[in-house]
């Protein structure tokens, strides 16, 4: 992990069994903080994030009050949390923590707010 992940507030979420990575980005698809692997660039983020925010979009006109979504892969899940500055996008491996990645989403999401 290199030093800008270990001071990213995203951080954290390294901690949580099951984690590989995690992004966050404002309403506009805007990478506002990654920490994840190497192989996805800026480029793949901002793409997936603006995706995922038709998405979500989409899903809220169907089931309103929708802040959540899970998408599951083959061999990954990426869980997306819907916060005031955009969206939290967590991957991680199929059998992840759930309790405890609920827990630090939450710690994560407040500094996120507080920067």
């Amino acid at each position: 992990m290199s030093e800008a992940s270990r001071l990213s507030p995203l951080a954290p979420l390294r901690h949580v069994s099951g984690v590989l990575g995690s992004f966050t980005c404002a309403e506009s698809g805007q990478v506002l903080a990654c920490d994840m692997p190497e192989r996805f660039s800026s480029a793949q983020l901002e793409t997936t994030a603006a995706r995922l925010m038709n998405m979500l979009q989409s899903v809220e006109e169907a089931v309103p009050d929708t802040p959540n979504l899970r998408l599951a892969f083959a061999e990954h899940q990426l869980l997306v949390r819907r916060y005031k500055l955009g969206l939290l996008c967590v991957l991680a491996t199929p059998d992840f923590d759930r309790q405890m990645l609920r827990v630090t989403s939450r710690l994560v999401i407040r500094r996120l707010l507080a920067i």
